[in-house]
């Protein structure tokens, strides 16, 4: 009696772990991929197929087909909106309690973002109290322009909070297409590798990164940045079959780590400038 008591119970405890080794991972599908899964459906690929090939069950198979209408329309809401990529993030169907709210906000967000003003939470989440006052009354559901509501409808629209870099918007977009046309007309008839382009960038050697790992027994304490710097000018034609060696322009006309070397046996031409920069002068030369 005894051994089959233990038997059983080798039996039970077997059936038990395999049954949890086995056990499928939970998968949540995309907007876009649910509705691939309901274009291969309506072209008779077998659920099986399916199931296998996304990693679901046949039960949230069975739930994403029968919300194909509501995922179509979800689409076309974000293609309207102009966001169709947000389909490719958003995992599940979630309309806010204000839907006009959410319109005009994002409306008047692509617009700000349009005109290269930067929009912070705290401005949307004040922009969205002043457009809840107009759009609905009194009798209206409250509204709280709080950090939630921000982070949710962030992630509704597919919005990100990035660091500003660069200074595009602030580029003569104008002069810059005048400078196109008029430098294809004042290139024809010569090819690719007959047009050159010569510019140069400053170089701070000494410089060390502005970013540090730090642990809890220590704060990462700055330290005054080394500004030494040299300039590189660098000159190729357009298609790339010829390159100049790298103009290097330091400060002093015989530098230290030079003293042992033959300057003309460098792999750059070495000049010097007090200010460490391109001159009318060297550039000629």
């Amino acid at each position: 009696m005894l051994c089959r008591y233990i038997k059983f119970t080798f039996y039970w405890l077997s059936f038990t772990m395999d049954k949890r080794a086995t056990k499928r991972k939970r998968v949540v599908l995309t907007v876009e991929d649910k509705l691939k899964v309901c274009r291969l459906a309506k072209q008779n690929v077998p659920k099986s197929v399916l199931m296998n090939q996304f990693k679901i069950g046949k039960s949230t198979l069975n739930d994403i087909l029968r919300s194909e209408e509501k995922l179509t329309n979800c689409k076309a809401e974000k293609n309207k909106l102009g966001i169709p990529g947000a389909v490719k993030t958003t995992k599940a169907i979630k309309n806010g309690s204000f839907d006009k709210l959410d319109s005009v906000l994002y409306i008047w967000f692509r617009q700000q973002r349009e005109n290269g003003c930067p929009v912070a939470g705290p401005m949307l989440m004040e922009k969205a109290s002043e457009f809840h006052r107009l759009i609905y009354d009194e009798s209206s559901k409250p509204f709280v322009a709080s950090s939630g509501f921000q982070w949710r409808f962030c992630g509704r629209f597919g919005l990100r909070n990035l660091t500003i870099s660069g200074e595009k918007l602030s580029s003569d977009s104008l002069s810059a297409e005048q400078f196109i046309n008029g430098f294809s007309a004042m290139t024809e008839g010569y090819s690719a590798d007959q047009i050159f382009n010569c510019d140069e960038t400053g170089l701070y050697f000494m410089m060390l990164p502005g970013h540090t790992l730090a642990s809890v027994h220590n704060q990462p304490d700055g330290t005054k940045k080394a500004k030494d710097r040299v300039t590189i000018n660098a000159c190729a034609n357009a298609s790339g079959t010829i390159k100049l060696p790298l103009l290097l322009i330091g400060m002093a006309k015989n530098p230290r780590c030079f003293r042992t070397i033959n300057k003309e046996a460098l792999p750059v031409v070495y000049r010097n400038q007090k200010n460490a920069w391109v001159n009318t002068q060297i550039f000629r030369d």
